[in-house]
């Protein structure tokens, strides 16, 4: 590691970031630049904002050939992505994931309640193909998004329907060598004076999951399956899934009357096999289906107030497993618009959301929230502050016919929950001061605070929940960031720190449950209790379950550089460096710690107009510093990943090989190694 140096600090010429006088205004859109400009534009709207972002577009998904929504932001300073298997991924933001993370479909929330138990929100139940771009905020920084999403915000926009008239369609076929995975896509799009719909359907099959070390994952595989008692199944657990999805959007655009959107988007997935945490057994969701119906309507003036969205979105997410059926049904209201007022620019609106569980017992969550959130300009100092009016109600609710004086008189799962409320506001203040027309110094504080989700409080299957013992979680935030932006060069360096009073996290508990074997085990010599080895017979011996508690007096720091460096039209580099250490004296939190981590990237693109071709090479270095402590150890790691690919009329390929050496490595705190050498490849048709 002391060896390597990134590409892109080598790329930066001394003289870059001593010119202070050439003004950002010069970085435009013109007809002749390179594709990626929409990227590069972004950069100038992540320059002027008092908190970090990054943004992933079409042309990046496509290129990186990303499987799904938290595939595509691997590349993205400080957010960390581990594969659970196929489907499953966990996404930490800044070292925190779960509910800490937010994904966000077209202005509509996603409903952020762990039924996947792959961090946040159920994001991966959106189709990538209906994907226009990704914008990853981190931290907590803006009330007008969640109360609580300290890690950060996902906020996904899909395929924007054109107004003229026209029609359209596409077709993509994939294949990953990495999770044997075959893929198809379909979809039309057409308009006709302001009248408009869009249509599209997905298939996904994966079979497996490749790693260089394949006798380690088969043993993985075959002690869960020995361990599985499941009701009349004879199925193998293998890490694979198989999903199919289907989209509709029909809209109305009047102009100045505004547009009108209605959609309905619908996912089905099944036999999906994923770990947990730092866990070697497999766990298994037989099915996974999510139905939703959004109706929005936009309009670009209302009197003073412009860009005013009105929204409603029903969803229903239905798991199975083991014969045991979840469902979560969550209504969400939004209204929001823009008002220029006495010099500031101000956002303000409001949301209803009603999330009701309905499994081997029944509760809801009620949320009402109103917001305000403003930018005040003077001179060269822009200052942002906000505030959030928030109301939970949570309830647990009893079946017809039930007799609740004798449930009430139960413990745990199936008894009481007496009605919780909270009422505490959420804020925020930021400031971005212009230290010449190229440097910016930002500052954000924000406080968040957030009641635990339906899934943490009444947890319904692999897990188990807290109940009433929950407290809200509670964090203080800042972020500190310098920002530099001229015609070819965007650098940002940030420094972070999340302190949360309480902080909602999992553990393993175990509970004896063959005594008599595990007192002969001790007798024969073969069991120590006090070194932990119990002669690799623990699940002979401990029933085990994850379950939900409150941690106190976490703090989570960190550090972050991110450079983009275009050197001419045809060739960039990108890179970032980071960590994140979270510290507390509960010995569970340390695992959310992530080691110094360097990705570099370089694209270039050759000058042939009749096929586009283009190369990028992808490098990332991992360290163990932070010290990283899991079971088994950790090995830092270097991965090489190779994307290529043309465009020739209507055709495009797009392809690619990860790690190149077929490295064998293991991400931190996780349960898999990461794939092997392998290949994927996707062709689109266009018409």
């Amino acid at each position: 590691m002391k060896y390597v140096i990134p590409l892109f600090l080598l790329s930066v010429p001394p003289t870059a970031l001593a010119n202070s006088d050439e003004s950002v205004e010069k970085v435009t859109v013109v007809g002749t630049a390179a594709p990626n400009d929409d990227a590069w534009t972004k950069n100038t709207e992540v320059f002027e904002q008092s908190f970090s972002s990054e943004y992933i577009g079409r042309q990046e998904l496509d290129e990186k050939s990303a499987g799904d929504i938290k595939d595509a932001l691997r590349s993205v300073s400080n957010v960390r992505v581990t594969d659970q298997g196929a489907f499953s991924k966990q996404v930490s933001i800044r070292g925190l994931s779960g509910e800490r993370v937010l994904y966000v479909v077209d202005g509509v929330k996603i409903s952020n309640q762990g039924m996947t138990h792959s961090g946040g929100g159920e994001g991966n139940l959106n189709d990538i193909n209906t994907v226009e771009s990704i914008e990853v905020i981190k931290g907590s920084p803006a009330v007008i998004f969640d109360p609580g999403a300290s890690g950060g915000i996902v906020n996904i926009n899909t395929l924007q329907d054109h107004t003229e008239d026209h029609l359209r369609g596409q077709l993509k076929f994939g294949y990953d060598e990495g999770y044997d995975k075959t893929s198809q896509h379909a979809g039309v799009s057409t308009a006709y004076n302001g009248f408009g719909l869009r249509l599209s359907g997905s298939k996904n099959v994966a079979k497996g999951y490749k790693v260089a070390d394949k006798d380690k994952l088969d043993k993985t595989l075959e002690d869960s399956n020995l361990i599985q008692e499941r009701e009349g199944d004879n199925q193998i657990l293998d890490l694979g899934y198989k999903d199919k999805a289907a989209a509709l959007n029909v809209f109305y655009d009047g102009g100045q009357l505004g547009r009108v959107d209605a959609s309905y988007a619908n996912y089905q997935g099944e036999d999906i096999n994923f770990t947990h945490g730092s866990s070697a057994s497999v766990l298994r969701t037989d099915e996974l289906k999510r139905d939703s119906i959004s109706v929005t309507y936009r309009l670009p003036q209302l009197y003073r107030f412009e860009n005013l969205i009105v929204s409603y979105n029903r969803s229903e997410i239905n798991s199975v497993t083991n014969t045991v059926e979840n469902t979560l049904t969550s209504d969400t209201f939004g209204l929001r618009a823009e008002l220029n007022w006495l010099g500031g620019d101000h956002i303000f609106g409001g949301e209803l959301i009603k999330d009701t569980a309905d499994n081997k017992v029944s509760a809801s969550q009620d949320y009402y929230a109103a917001f305000w959130s403003s930018n005040w300009y003077f001179g060269d100092l822009t200052v942002t502050p906000g505030i959030r009016f928030n109301h939970w109600k949570i309830n647990k609710t009893f079946r017809k016919g039930e007799n609740k004086e004798l449930r009430c008189q139960l413990e745990g799962l199936l008894g009481c929950l007496p009605e919780q409320t909270d009422s505490t506001p959420t804020y925020s203040l930021g400031a971005v001061y212009s230290l010449t027309p190229n440097q910016n110094l930002t500052v954000n504080y924000a406080k968040t605070h957030r009641q635990p989700s339906v899934y943490e409080r009444v947890a319904f299957d692999h897990f188990r929940g807290c109940f009433d013992n929950c407290e809200a979680e509670s964090a203080d935030n800042y972020e500190l960031a310098w920002k530099y932006l001229s015609d070819n060069l965007f650098v940002s360096a940030a420094i972070f720190q999340n302190d949360f009073s309480s902080f909602i996290n999992t553990k393993e508990k175990r509970a004896i449950k063959n005594q008599a074997a595990l007192e002969l085990c001790i007798q024969l010599g073969k069991c120590d209790p006090l070194t932990g080895d119990f002669n690799n017979q623990e699940r002979d011996f401990f029933e085990t379950h994850i379950e939900f508690y409150n941690a106190k007096n976490v703090t989570n720091k960190g550090a972050e550089l991110l450079a983009h460096h275009k050197l001419s039209r045809q060739f960039e580099i990108l890179g970032n460096l980071s960590y994140n250490e979270m510290s507390s004296e509960d010995p569970f939190v340390g695992h959310q710690s992530r080691p110094w981590e360097l990705m570099t990237e370089a694209t270039y693109r050759f000058d042939n107009p009749d096929f586009r071709p283009w190369i990028k090479l992808n490098a990332r270095w991992v360290t163990d510093k932070p010290e990283v402590k899991q079971v088994d150890g950790f090995d830092a790691f270097d991965l090489y990943n190779l994307y290529f690919g043309f465009s020739y009329k209507a055709a495009k390929l797009n392809a690619g090989v990860r790690n190149l050496t077929n490295k064998v490595y293991h991400e931190p705190y996780g349960a898999l190694d990461g794939l092997g050498r392998s290949y994927f490849a996707n062709l689109t048709l266009s018409y």
